[in-house]
């Protein structure tokens, strides 16, 4: 895909982009659904953290505000001072994005779509309201509360959205609330479906507390994710296709790229430039020295220096280095520019 993408913008002939865009939307496309299927069999290339619902949500929903699809508006009444909850911003983003899509169907263009956060203490007979996840343990839940529709949801399509496989004039297939029922009930959470007042229709996500960490996190305060183009980004990867391809793309975000081939190398190139360099991007899968072993030695080295794992096999290969003080993303190869773009914003401030 990142190929396609920086192809895309050296390609002058109309008809060569829009070809270059199709096989672009394809490959996007199937990685979507490859998402949406792990998520709905509750599991995923996801790397959970301690995150700040309220401010996450709002971080998901002020770049969802320049997505040409989008076509309602949101209202927001986020609770502050919430305790954490321990998910993916991954999962919570594709759960966000599920529920507007679902919603896109039944508002109106214009219309205003709401957006509640807060805190709820569940007891047996709140969970017996619970969709598909009655085993949900009593507790202290926060709550995601999404709402626009007139008239509520019937049961009768509370359950369609629930069957990935519809049938109509042709038969199509809807992952999307499945996904979001996979990763509640991957947390220990659940959903509920009614009315806000006489006339809205509500869903509401649950997701369980969870103990504030002692040790700050950077990551949990969106407000600091930035776009920081000029950065130097050192890519570390053995495979040249991949660092051909991921230079480009980091020059076309803007930033100085650094390059080695191996973590020999990497660490080497270090010794002198450690100050000048913003983050690490770093294959997880070479030779002499693998990923996991490169991120130990620079957290011992140089412990104020962020970086990122990468890799083509699942997020199961970051979990050796999840707790490493440095580490702070994964992205799964093949990922485009966006994806790029948005782990670097995450990460640099």
């Amino acid at each position: 895909m990142g190929n396609v993408e920086l192809v895309i913008g050296r390609t002058g002939d109309a008809q060569s982009r829009n070809n270059l865009e199709n096989a672009s939307d394809s490959a996007r496309r199937a990685a979507s659904l490859c998402t949406q299927l792990m998520a709905f069999s509750g599991g995923g290339d996801f790397v959970s953290k301690q995150l700040d619902l309220s401010a996450e949500v709002e971080f998901i929903l002020k770049s969802l505000s320049f997505d040409p699809e989008v076509h309602f508006r949101f209202r927001t009444v986020l609770a502050e001072g919430l305790p954490p909850i321990n998910i993916s911003p991954s999962q919570l983003r594709l759960a966000l994005k599920n529920l507007l899509g679902v919603l896109e169907e039944k508002v109106s263009e214009g219309e205003n779509v709401d957006i509640v956060t807060g805190r709820i203490s569940v007891d047996s007979d709140y969970l017996a309201e619970a969709v598909h996840n009655k085993d949900a343990l009593k507790g202290d839940f926060l709550f995601m509360e999404v709402s626009a529709f007139s008239g509520g949801i019937s049961e009768d399509e509370v359950c369609r959205m629930f069957d990935p496989f519809t049938s109509g004039d042709t038969l199509k297939t809807d992952l999307r609330m499945p996904a979001v029922h996979g990763i509640l009930k991957s947390l220990g959470g659940f959903m509920t479906f009614g009315l806000k007042g006489n006339s809205t229709g509500m869903i509401r996500l649950h997701f369980p507390c969870t103990k504030e960490s002692s040790s700050e996190d950077k990551s949990m305060n969106p407000e600091t994710r930035k776009a920081n183009a000029g950065s130097c980004i050192l890519l570390v990867d053995d495979e040249e296709s991949v660092r051909e391809t991921v230079e480009s793309m980091l020059s076309t975000l803007g930033h100085d790229v650094l390059i080695c081939s191996g973590g020999v190398s990497a660490l080497k190139l270090l010794q002198g430039k450690a100050d000048d360099i913003a983050c690490v991007l770093l294959d997880i899968t070479m030779p002499e020295m693998n990923g996991h072993e490169v991120l130990r030695a620079i957290s011992n080295l140089y412990p104020n220096l962020d970086v990122v794992l990468s890799s083509g096999f699942s997020v199961k290969m970051v979990e050796e280095s999840s707790n490493n003080p440095c580490f702070r993303g994964f992205l799964k190869k093949p990922y485009t520019m966006d994806e790029l773009q948005t782990m670097l914003e995450k990460v640099l401030c």
